[in-house]
């Protein structure tokens, strides 16, 4: 049976047009259903919605919430059902490189003045500039420059007792690279008490 796709590029707006995008992984095609949801969400944002007459386990749990409210607290909780996390655990920004910025600044009581800062060469330079921003010594790991990866051993030389934050990407947009972030995550348990933030946006397609 043939692939039908005309039906599917249909479904997408944007594929209108008759081109196919080669960037789709850093912008992906919007399908209709999900601009027509998002269009929804910005129209019923500053509404309330009615009270539930009855109550239960699933009502409302408050009154006189925006919506937006429950959009985002539904939003957490779709994602945190995808991860298998809790929807506290799950923080929404606009993109990668506001998160990080804020993610530094919430640490800043953490940071001391000999406190270290691990970046990976393989990160997006947005998200390095953002993690610049802290005012501590920022270490850099090095790429081999015959695979692209970042091998875990030099992490035994860049992690110790000062370090409170290791970065890396999961895996290169372009080169396709995957990194071993289990490894460098023991390496980073094993010799510190720092956070490992991983950026997984090119490893998940």
């Amino acid at each position: 049976m043939a692939y039908d796709v005309a039906s599917v590029r249909g479904l997408y707006t944007s594929l209108s047009d008759g081109w196919t995008y080669l960037n789709a992984h850093d912008c992906p095609q919007i399908p209709e259903r999900v601009s027509a949801a998002v269009a929804r969400s910005f129209r019923l944002a500053p509404s309330v919605p009615v009270p539930e007459g009855h109550t239960g386990s699933h009502s409302l749990k408050t009154l006189g919430r925006p919506e937006a409210d429950n959009l985002l607290e539904g939003a957490r909780h779709a994602v945190a059902d995808l991860v298998g996390a809790g929807a506290e655990c799950v923080v929404l920004g606009p993109n990668l490189p506001v998160l990080y910025s804020a993610l530094v600044a919430a640490m800043g009581p953490q940071f001391r003045s000999d406190s270290t800062l691990v970046v990976s060469p393989l990160d997006r330079p947005e998200i390095t500039a953002a993690l610049n921003t802290a005012n501590v010594q920022v270490r850099e790991a090095h790429a081999d420059l015959g695979t692209g990866e970042a091998p875990a051993w030099q992490y035994q030389e860049l992690v110790d007792g000062t370090t409170r934050l290791v970065s890396l990407p999961a895996a290169h947009p372009q080169l396709g690279a995957v990194t071993d972030v289990a490894g460098i995550v023991d390496v980073a348990r094993g010799r510190s008490r720092a956070w490992v933030v991983v950026d997984a946006s090119a490893y998940a397609p």
